[in-house]
């Protein structure tokens, strides 16, 4: 798993980071056809919310299913 969490800007908004594509915004989305999840490689549906990058950059898609994006989350609270 390259994605790092950043900093959560509010509820919809992150920001992470990777090592190839540094760092991004990424939103919450709708997404419209199947994909592969980022960090959990579980298979995201077509009306499923999700995560995709702020960019026209080479990962723009990318997505990463709620699942993924919660595990982030998990990982990167102080104890």
């Amino acid at each position: 798993m390259k994605y790092r969490l950043v900093k959560v800007m509010s509820e919809g908004l992150v920001g992470l980071t990777h090592p190839k594509y540094g760092r991004q915004m990424w939103h919450r989305c709708k997404v419209r056809k199947y994909w592969d999840c980022e960090v959990s490689d579980r298979r995201i549906h077509p009306s499923d919310n999700a995560w995709r990058p702020v960019t026209n950059g080479q990962n723009r898609m990318h997505r990463i299913s709620n699942y993924g994006m919660g595990w982030l989350l998990d990982i990167n609270e102080p104890a």
